[in-house]
């Protein structure tokens, strides 16, 4: 006789090292009285999850909101410094960082599109 083990819903064999599925697909009898109890609960944390998951994506939004935000207002600082118009930081690639160096890196390479023909890192 080989060993019994009792996974899930079904009865699985040992059998010269190999599992098997048993041939009974009739569920454990344990396994069919869940009982209203257990469905109420489940609907309940089914509508648990559904607020978290949605909070979770409100606030996702928020952040990225905020992010936008604090980015454009750092890039606008940056340049009222140097002395150039803010309303150049809308074609300011996102991909560039908000630092001193990388927008200075920007102004001295695409600054004469924008009639900037002062050199970036020099301080007014």
């Amino acid at each position: 006789m080989f060993p019994y083990i009792h996974c899930g819903l079904r009865i699985q064999q040992l059998t010269k090292g190999r599992w098997l599925m048993s041939q009974n697909n009739e569920y454990d009898d344990e396994f069919d009285d869940f009982g209203d109890e257990g469905t109420d609960v489940v609907k309940q944390l089914r509508k648990v999850n559904r607020t978290l998951e949605k909070r979770a994506k409100e606030l996702e939004q928020e952040l990225k909101g905020l992010q936008s935000q604090t980015r454009q207002r750092t890039v606008k600082d940056v340049l009222q410094a140097k002395g150039i118009n803010p309303k150049i930081a809308a074609f300011i690639p996102q991909d560039i960082d908000t630092s001193e160096e990388a927008i200075n890196g920007w102004l001295n390479e695409y600054g004469d599109v924008f009639g900037s023909t002062q050199n970036a890192n020099s301080e007014h």
